[in-house]
């Protein structure tokens, strides 16, 4: 539906913008682009916007975890008018699964071992008792050191003879 040449930025950056249709065709759309020899391609899924039924916060227990502790974490679902949700609940970490009840109170916790290093997206889906599902994902860090220090690029690579900008993580 869309294709167009940019120049590259000196820093490597460049943008367009699509303007889509009232009245777009729902599904999945393939973003391709090629720049600089290297192709990266990403799907978009197209959708009807749908208000969500009720809401879902998940709270880890820590930020930070070593390869083996158990991630332990803590659901909530309540419906927007104040309402506990019922039902049951799917959490994934890495290629772990567990999958339990909400209490009365619409709570729910569980833990999992944390898997190797890295950002690890623990993701939650609940699921009421009229079906309707809302998911929710937060990240958590897994290092063998206690401390990991991480001085990364804005746009992923230092530009020579070019201000940089560098964040500390």
């Amino acid at each position: 539906i869309f294709s167009k040449k940019a120049l590259l930025s000196e820093f490597g950056i460049a943008s367009a913008d699509v303007a889509l249709a009232d009245e777009l065709n729902l599904g999945t759309y393939r973003v391709v682009v090629d720049a600089s020899g290297l192709r990266q391609e990403r799907t978009v899924e197209v959708a009807k916007y749908v208000l969500p039924k009720f809401k879902v916060d998940l709270e880890p227990g820590r930020e930070s975890y070593r390869p083996g502790e158990m991630v332990r974490a803590t659901v909530r679902a309540k419906y927007f008018f104040g309402k506990p949700v019922q039902g049951r609940v799917t959490a994934k970490l890495a290629r772990e699964t567990v999958t339990g009840a909400l209490k009365e109170d619409g709570s729910w916790e569980f833990q999992v071992p944390a898997p190797g290093e890295g950002t690890v997206p623990v993701e939650v889906t609940v699921t009421d008792t009229a079906d309707h599902k809302e998911t929710k994902a937060v990240v958590v860090i897994v290092s063998r050191e206690p401390l990991k220090v991480v001085l990364y690029p804005e746009g992923g690579t230092i530009v020579r003879n070019a201000p940089n900008t560098y964040f500390l993580l």
